[in-house]
Protein backbone atom coordinates (compact mmCIF):
# COMPACT_ATOMS: atom_id res chain seq x y z
CA UNK A 1 0.00 0.00 0.00
CA UNK A 2 2.90 2.20 0.63
CA UNK A 3 4.62 1.96 -2.58
CA UNK A 4 1.19 3.02 -4.32
CA UNK A 5 0.79 5.35 -2.19
CA UNK A 6 1.19 8.84 -4.51
CA UNK A 7 1.74 10.70 -1.03
CA UNK A 8 4.89 8.38 -0.06
CA UNK A 9 8.05 9.23 -1.91
CA UNK A 10 10.34 6.84 0.29
CA UNK A 11 9.59 3.46 1.91
CA UNK A 12 11.61 1.44 4.19
CA UNK A 13 11.62 -2.41 4.56
CA UNK A 14 12.54 -2.95 8.23
CA UNK A 15 12.18 -6.47 8.33
CA UNK A 16 11.63 -9.67 6.12
CA UNK A 17 9.05 -10.17 3.97
CA UNK A 18 7.79 -14.05 2.44
CA UNK A 19 5.52 -13.08 -0.36
CA UNK A 20 6.49 -16.21 -2.09
CA UNK A 21 3.59 -16.55 -5.02
CA UNK A 22 2.77 -13.46 -5.31
CA UNK A 23 3.54 -10.33 -6.78
CA UNK A 24 3.33 -6.71 -5.81
CA UNK A 25 2.20 -4.56 -8.34
CA UNK A 26 3.18 -0.96 -8.36
CA UNK A 27 0.88 1.42 -10.94
CA UNK A 28 1.35 5.15 -11.32
CA UNK A 29 3.98 6.47 -8.44
CA UNK A 30 7.43 7.42 -8.25
CA UNK A 31 9.31 5.83 -4.84
CA UNK A 32 12.04 5.12 -3.88
CA UNK A 33 12.19 1.43 -1.77
CA UNK A 34 15.18 1.01 0.71
CA UNK A 35 15.13 -2.53 1.48
CA UNK A 36 18.18 -2.20 3.65
CA UNK A 37 19.19 -5.79 3.18
CA UNK A 38 16.01 -7.11 4.36
CA UNK A 39 15.08 -10.40 2.33
CA UNK A 40 11.79 -10.04 0.04
CA UNK A 41 10.86 -13.59 -1.12
CA UNK A 42 8.67 -13.46 -4.07
CA UNK A 43 7.57 -14.54 -7.38
CA UNK A 44 8.29 -17.99 -7.79
CA UNK A 45 5.73 -19.86 -9.62
CA UNK A 46 4.21 -16.14 -10.52
CA UNK A 47 8.00 -15.41 -11.54
CA UNK A 48 7.51 -11.35 -10.55
CA UNK A 49 8.66 -10.17 -6.78
CA UNK A 50 7.73 -6.65 -8.26
CA UNK A 51 5.12 -5.51 -11.36
CA UNK A 52 6.25 -1.96 -12.24
CA UNK A 53 3.30 -0.07 -14.42
CA UNK A 54 3.79 3.74 -14.94
CA UNK A 55 6.35 4.05 -12.12
CA UNK A 56 9.20 5.41 -11.53
CA UNK A 57 11.28 3.30 -8.42
CA UNK A 58 14.60 3.34 -7.22
CA UNK A 59 15.29 0.44 -5.62
CA UNK A 60 18.06 0.48 -3.10
CA UNK A 61 19.90 -2.48 -1.12
CA UNK A 62 17.57 -4.82 -2.63
CA UNK A 63 17.64 -8.22 -1.21
CA UNK A 64 14.94 -10.61 -3.54
CA UNK A 65 14.99 -13.92 -4.07
CA UNK A 66 12.83 -16.45 -5.87
CA UNK A 67 11.83 -13.72 -8.20
CA UNK A 68 12.18 -11.07 -10.66
CA UNK A 69 11.15 -7.70 -11.94
CA UNK A 70 8.59 -6.87 -14.50
CA UNK A 71 8.67 -3.15 -16.14
CA UNK A 72 5.36 -1.78 -18.16
CA UNK A 73 3.86 1.02 -19.70
CA UNK A 74 6.65 3.61 -19.09
CA UNK A 75 8.12 2.41 -15.77
CA UNK A 76 11.98 3.48 -14.93
CA UNK A 77 13.98 1.54 -12.41
CA UNK A 78 17.09 2.51 -10.70
CA UNK A 79 18.78 -0.25 -8.76
CA UNK A 80 21.69 1.15 -7.11
CA UNK A 81 22.71 -1.87 -5.13
CA UNK A 82 22.15 -4.98 -3.20
CA UNK A 83 21.16 -8.47 -4.50
CA UNK A 84 18.86 -10.07 -7.00
CA UNK A 85 18.36 -13.75 -7.27
CA UNK A 86 15.37 -15.03 -9.19
CA UNK A 87 15.71 -19.04 -8.25
CA UNK A 88 13.06 -20.02 -10.83
CA UNK A 89 10.92 -23.45 -10.94
CA UNK A 90 10.49 -23.38 -14.85
CA UNK A 91 13.61 -22.81 -17.82
CA UNK A 92 13.28 -19.57 -19.98
CA UNK A 93 13.10 -17.25 -17.59
CA UNK A 94 14.29 -13.65 -17.24
CA UNK A 95 14.80 -11.91 -14.46
CA UNK A 96 14.10 -8.38 -15.58
CA UNK A 97 11.22 -8.03 -18.19
CA UNK A 98 11.56 -4.67 -19.62
CA UNK A 99 8.13 -3.54 -22.11
CA UNK A 100 6.04 -0.98 -22.72
CA UNK A 101 8.79 1.82 -23.46
CA UNK A 102 10.19 1.66 -20.05
CA UNK A 103 13.95 2.03 -18.78
CA UNK A 104 15.95 0.06 -16.28
CA UNK A 105 19.39 1.23 -15.12
CA UNK A 106 21.57 -0.98 -13.18
CA UNK A 107 24.12 0.53 -11.08
CA UNK A 108 25.46 -1.76 -8.99
CA UNK A 109 24.42 -4.79 -7.08
CA UNK A 110 24.37 -8.33 -7.70
CA UNK A 111 22.24 -10.76 -9.98
CA UNK A 112 21.93 -14.27 -10.44
CA UNK A 113 19.55 -16.83 -11.89
CA UNK A 114 19.68 -20.52 -12.57
CA UNK A 115 17.71 -23.04 -14.77
CA UNK A 116 18.02 -23.88 -18.44
CA UNK A 117 17.69 -20.87 -20.57
CA UNK A 118 17.41 -18.30 -17.70
CA UNK A 119 19.05 -14.77 -18.80
CA UNK A 120 19.39 -11.62 -17.03
CA UNK A 121 17.09 -9.10 -18.89
CA UNK A 122 14.38 -9.31 -21.56
CA UNK A 123 13.63 -6.00 -23.17
CA UNK A 124 11.46 -5.22 -26.13
CA UNK A 125 11.42 -2.82 -29.16
CA UNK A 126 11.13 0.92 -27.51
CA UNK A 127 12.48 -0.13 -23.94
CA UNK A 128 16.19 0.49 -23.31
CA UNK A 129 18.21 -1.06 -20.42
CA UNK A 130 21.77 0.54 -19.00
CA UNK A 131 23.95 -1.69 -17.63
CA UNK A 132 26.53 0.41 -15.52
CA UNK A 133 27.85 -2.03 -13.26
CA UNK A 134 26.99 -4.95 -11.38
CA UNK A 135 28.29 -8.51 -10.98
CA UNK A 136 26.05 -10.87 -12.72
CA UNK A 137 26.26 -14.49 -12.45
CA UNK A 138 24.12 -17.58 -14.39
CA UNK A 139 24.16 -20.92 -13.56
CA UNK A 140 22.82 -23.17 -15.40
CA UNK A 141 21.34 -26.83 -15.02
CA UNK A 142 22.24 -27.47 -18.75
CA UNK A 143 25.79 -27.33 -19.41
CA UNK A 144 25.28 -27.02 -23.11
CA UNK A 145 23.28 -24.04 -22.22
CA UNK A 146 24.36 -20.72 -23.84
CA UNK A 147 25.33 -18.26 -21.25
CA UNK A 148 23.55 -14.79 -21.91
CA UNK A 149 22.82 -11.71 -19.97
CA UNK A 150 20.58 -10.42 -22.89
CA UNK A 151 17.88 -12.60 -24.08
CA UNK A 152 18.58 -13.30 -27.96
CA UNK A 153 14.61 -12.88 -28.74
CA UNK A 154 15.00 -9.19 -27.10
CA UNK A 155 14.10 -6.25 -29.63
CA UNK A 156 14.98 -3.17 -27.27
CA UNK A 157 18.17 -1.66 -26.61
CA UNK A 158 20.78 -2.79 -24.30
CA UNK A 159 23.95 -0.85 -23.24
CA UNK A 160 26.59 -2.73 -21.37
CA UNK A 161 29.21 0.05 -19.75
CA UNK A 162 30.58 -1.58 -16.68
CA UNK A 163 30.00 -4.70 -14.54
CA UNK A 164 31.62 -8.05 -13.78
CA UNK A 165 30.57 -11.56 -15.77
CA UNK A 166 30.87 -15.46 -15.21
CA UNK A 167 30.53 -15.47 -18.89
CA UNK A 168 31.59 -13.14 -22.05
CA UNK A 169 29.00 -10.32 -22.65
CA UNK A 170 28.25 -10.45 -26.15
CA UNK A 171 30.12 -7.93 -28.15
CA UNK A 172 26.56 -6.64 -29.54
CA UNK A 173 25.33 -4.87 -26.37
CA UNK A 174 28.55 -3.53 -25.06
CA UNK A 175 28.84 0.75 -25.67
CA UNK A 176 30.43 1.98 -27.79
CA UNK A 177 34.52 2.53 -26.65
CA UNK A 178 34.14 -0.69 -24.28
CA UNK A 179 35.59 -3.84 -24.32
CA UNK A 180 34.97 -7.34 -21.80
CA UNK A 181 38.10 -8.41 -20.54
CA UNK A 182 38.65 -11.62 -19.54
CA UNK A 183 40.58 -12.60 -16.11
CA UNK A 184 40.54 -16.19 -14.96
CA UNK A 185 36.47 -17.26 -15.16
CA UNK A 186 35.60 -13.71 -15.41
CA UNK A 187 34.86 -10.64 -17.72
CA UNK A 188 35.11 -6.85 -16.61
CA UNK A 189 33.44 -4.80 -18.75
CA UNK A 190 35.59 -1.55 -18.85
CA UNK A 191 36.60 1.77 -21.47
CA UNK A 192 39.06 1.08 -24.05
Amino acid sequence: AALNNPDVDHVNMISAINNANKTISVKGNEVTLNMLGNNLIGGGSVIWAFKLNDTDMVLNDANISNGGIRLDNGSNLTVNSGKIAGKFTGSSRNLFWVDGNSTLTINDGEYSTGHTKTRIIYVTSGSTVYIKGGKFTLTHQNASTMYEVVNPSSTGTVIISGGTFNFEPTDEWLAEGYKATKNGSTWTVSAL
